[in-house]
C-alpha cells in the first residue's frame, strides 16, 4: 500500500532529485494530474458511490447532479411499503436522451419546435429518468415527493498531505499513478528526452490496470447493487 508521501519519495528516487528540487507541493500536483488522467480514461471500481437518498418533488424541474458526478450506474426508487427486502429498491429505466421523453408524451408541438419532433405513438407509462444540462429528470413528475437512490461513478478528491494521503489509486494502482506523474516531473526538470519514455510506460501500465479492473468487475468484485 502506497501513500502520497511514499509516492512523492519514489518520484524523487526515479528522477534523482531532492525535496529542494521536487517539493512536496510539486509532487502532489503531478500525482493528482496523473490521477485525473486515469479517471478520464476509465470508470474504476473505486469510484463507485451511492447517494442514499435523493428527493424528487412534484414541482421539480430536474435536480442538480452531485458535484463529483461522472456517470450513473443506476437509479432506484425507494419502496418503503414493500415488505420483501429485495423489492425495497425498484429500478428506474433510463431514457437515452431528453427528446425521448417528449416523444413519448407529446403528440403535438409548437410550430417552431424543431428539436423534439412529434411521435405518432405517444406513451406516458414511466417512470423514467434522463440526464440533461447537469441535472437528473424523473418523469412523469410524481404526485408527491419520492425518494430515490443514485448509484454513480464519482471523481475522487485530490490527494493532499496530512488530510487525504491515500485512496483507491494509491492502494490498488500505485505504480500506474507514479508513472503517470513522471512525465510532469521530467518536463519540470527539462529532461525532454525522458518524457516520451515515461508516457509510453504509463500508457502500457494504464492499459493493463484497466483490463484488470474490468476483469475483477466481471468476476464478481465489489459492485453497485443490480450489476
Amino acid at each position: 500500500m502506497a501513500t502520497l508521501p511514499t509516492l512523492i519519495s519514489d518520484l524523487r528516487d526515479l528522477t534523482r532529485t531532492t525535496s529542494t528540487d521536487l517539493t512536496d507541493a510539486r509532487g502532489t500536483r503531478y500525482l493528482n494530474r496523473a490521477m485525473e488522467r486515469m479517471q478520464d480514461a476509465h470508470n474504476w471500481r473505486g469510484q463507485e458511490f451511492s447517494l442514499t437518498t435523493v428527493t424528487y418533488g412534484p414541482s421539480d424541474d430536474g435536480i442538480a447532479l452531485p458535484a463529483d458526478f461522472i456517470s450513473e450506474e443506476a437509479l432506484w426508487r425507494q419502496m418503503p411499503s414493500v415488505s420483501n427486502p429485495s423489492g425495497k429498491l425498484r429500478p428506474v429505466d433510463k431514457l437515452p436522451a431528453r427528446r425521448d421523453w417528449w416523444q413519448r408524451v407529446l403528440k403535438t408541438h409548437p410550430p417552431n419546435e424543431q428539436r423534439f419532433p412529434a411521435s405518432s405513438t405517444a406513451v406516458d407509462d414511466g417512470p423514467y429518468y434522463y440526464l440533461w444540462e447537469q441535472k437528473l429528470f424523473y418523469n412523469p413528475n410524481p404526485n408527491q415527493a419520492v425518494n430515490l437512490t443514485l448509484d454513480y461513478y464519482r471523481r475522487l478528491a485530490d490527494l493532499a498531505l496530512t488530510t487525504n494521503e491515500s485512496n483507491f489509486f494509491t492502494v490498488v494502482t500505485p505504480t500506474v499513478l507514479l508513472w503517470g506523474a513522471l512525465p510532469e516531473a521530467w518536463a519540470f526538470l527539462h529532461e525532454d528526452e525522458r518524457i516520451g519514455i515515461a508516457e509510453a510506460r504509463f500508457a502500457l501500465l494504464l492499459g493493463q490496470a484497466i483490463k484488470n479492473d474490468r476483469q475483477l468487475a466481471a468476476s464478481g468484485g465489489p459492485r453497485s447493487r443490480g450489476t
